[in-house]
């Protein structure tokens, strides 16, 4: 279970700080159930990617606290958070050369069976024609 309590992520509004700070997270609080889906939805600038990277350990939070499984994590690395198992897909993900989509799905999931991957890219709203070859 992935708890968010009381988050904040405050920014300078100028680059001097002379125009005070801006929450661009403003106190949220949520739980994310295990198994379960969940879809953060929202306009451009909205902050649906900064709440993945205070998630990820990416950004520090300004306040509040983010508890997994019961522990703080709030204080860990990004490699810590990683090694905990959190992560957090792009919406397009990164190619690299001499490496394929499905090879990194196989490597991060341990399954080979075609059809099995269709379904989890299918789950995550993948769209498997675009990235398995």
């Amino acid at each position: 279970m992935l708890e968010l309590k009381n988050l904040y992520f405050t920014v300078s509004k100028s680059e001097d700080n002379s125009d005070g700070l801006r929450n661009i997270i403003d106190g949220i609080n949520f739980t994310f159930e295990d198994g379960k889906f969940y879809v953060i939805t929202g306009p451009n600038g909205s902050g649906k990617t900064t709440l993945a990277k205070l998630i990820m350990g990416v950004n520090p939070i300004s306040q509040g606290a983010i508890i997994f499984n019961g522990l703080d994590i709030s204080a860990l690395t990004i490699t810590e958070r990683a090694k905990a198992g959190i992560a957090y897909s792009f919406q397009q993900p990164a190619r690299f050369k001499g490496i394929t989509f499905r090879d990194l799905l196989t490597i991060a999931t341990g399954i080979e069976d075609e059809h099995k991957l269709l379904e989890i890219l299918g789950r995550v709203g993948i769209c498997p024609l675009s990235f398995l070859d």
